[in-house]
């Protein structure tokens, strides 16, 4: 980003698509908004790092965006108990 340019907040500061930000959807619109998305996500802090620093708490990440951090949910088996064999302790 160029200095002097200004942030764009309904923009994802990751992929530049429109990042569906209720807090800036009220501000646009005047019309108040349900909770946004996000303040129910829990997002991976290593994705939050790769935002620039200029937009840092400017302008939100898109839901795309914050779907690639979270992992899969672990799933039941029979093994599963011995999944920490590997992890140093």
């Amino acid at each position: 980003m160029e200095p002097g340019t200004a942030i764009d907040a309904t923009r994802c500061p990751l992929c530049r698509e429109v990042n569906q930000c209720a807090m800036e959807i009220e501000k646009a619109c005047g019309i108040p908004q349900a909770a946004c998305w996000c303040t129910k996500s829990k997002i991976d802090s290593a994705l939050l790092n790769q935002i620039p620093l200029e937009s840092r708490d400017l302008a939100c990440i898109c839901a795309s965006c914050a779907s690639r951090s979270h992992a899969p949910p672990e799933t039941s088996s029979p093994h599963a108990k011995d999944n920490h064999a590997n992890v140093p302790h």
